[in-house]
């Protein structure tokens, strides 16, 4: 995905992935107890709680056990992980830690 394209396909309208960028909501997760941001319709980078990369306008969703998927238009890098197994903690499990690594360091061997 390119932007709002997809194989040259508009998918979403410009303004409209402004928004899935923009924050709308800052506050205290009231059941976890750590900082968190939303946009319009994402969770947005909210280290050190809900670390997605290092773009602060990176998007995505953390979820119980471990599973999370994120997109960061910064690098135009999409990710998702779900495993077979419920991770303890309320944390990315140390897998899709690696996996999201491994995704990086080849984008970045790659180039683009």
């Amino acid at each position: 995905m390119r932007g709002s394209e997809l194989d040259g396909k508009r998918i979403m309208r410009p303004a409209t992935a402004a928004l899935a960028t923009r924050e709308f909501v800052r506050g205290t997760d009231e059941i976890l107890g750590v900082p968190i941001r939303f946009s319009t319709a994402y969770e947005l980078n909210c280290p050190p709680a809900h670390p997605i990369r290092s773009n602060p306008n990176a998007i995505g969703f953390w979820g119980a056990g471990g599973v999370f998927g994120f997109a960061d238009p910064g690098t135009l890098l999409s990710f998702g992980y779900a495993s077979n197994f419920m991770h303890p903690a309320l944390e990315l499990c140390p897998r899709g830690s690696s996996l999201i690594e491994a995704a990086v360091d080849s984008k970045s061997r790659a180039g683009s």
